[in-house]
């Protein structure tokens, strides 16, 4: 390790020395490939830790590379995400209703009645419509006793679309962006990384 920060602190001096925008770049694409990495690592937790039903959970993951400023201190790249649920997922907590209730999609709801899929958009609140009032869906009880919303699949035959029996539930913490921050917010990979970089830049510069 002494090695490494007396070789980092050296390389420093050269960048200084030959150009002063040097330093600042090195720094630059030294934070933009962990980051980098710790970006993809994210992106591997998410498709391993969640079931993926949509395009929006991993599109909605985004990473701000950093540019190169005369202050190296304020050089930083972001890595995280856009999504309203993500964060939650990664601390776990309760999700309430904002109501009275939670309506969650029931197997029927979704594409192919399977749970791996999106629920159907017919299914979806935004376009369902009016619930109730002689619509094409309406709240009552199963047979179980089970409050949710139908409809008809046939004239008979009614099928429970949303479930509304349950007004919170705990989400597990999953630790998918702090787990990849820590596997590669380490100093000792950022000195092995700069002193990369450094050199390439040397070699442009000299």
């Amino acid at each position: 390790m002494i090695k490494v920060r007396v070789e980092m602190k050296d390389l420093e001096r050269q960048l200084k020395r030959y150009n002063q925008d040097a330093l600042p770049k090195a720094v630059a694409a030294s934070i933009n490939a962990v980051a980098g990495a710790a970006h993809s690592q994210s992106e591997r937790n998410v498709r391993t830790r969640f079931t993926i039903r949509n395009r929006f959970t991993l599109r909605s993951m985004k990473r701000f590379t950093a540019n190169p400023k005369p202050d190296i201190s304020r050089i930083n790249s972001i890595t995280g995400t856009i999504s309203s649920y993500l964060p939650l997922q990664e601390k776990g907590g309760t999700v309430r209703a904002r109501r009275q209730r939670l309506a969650i999609p029931t197997k029927a709801a979704r594409i192919s009645r399977s749970k791996s899929r999106p629920v159907a958009r017919r299914f979806r609140m935004n376009r369902m419509g009016q619930v109730g009032g002689g619509g094409k869906f309406f709240v009552m009880r199963s047979k179980r006793g089970k409050l949710g919303i139908f409809t008809r699949r046939t004239k008979r035959q009614l099928v429970m679309v949303r479930d509304l029996s349950v007004r919170s539930f705990h989400l597990r913490a999953k630790n998918w962006h702090s787990d990849a921050v820590r596997k590669f917010n380490k100093k000792s990979l950022y000195m092995r990384v700069f002193i990369r970089e450094a050199k390439k830049g040397l070699g442009r510069i000299r």
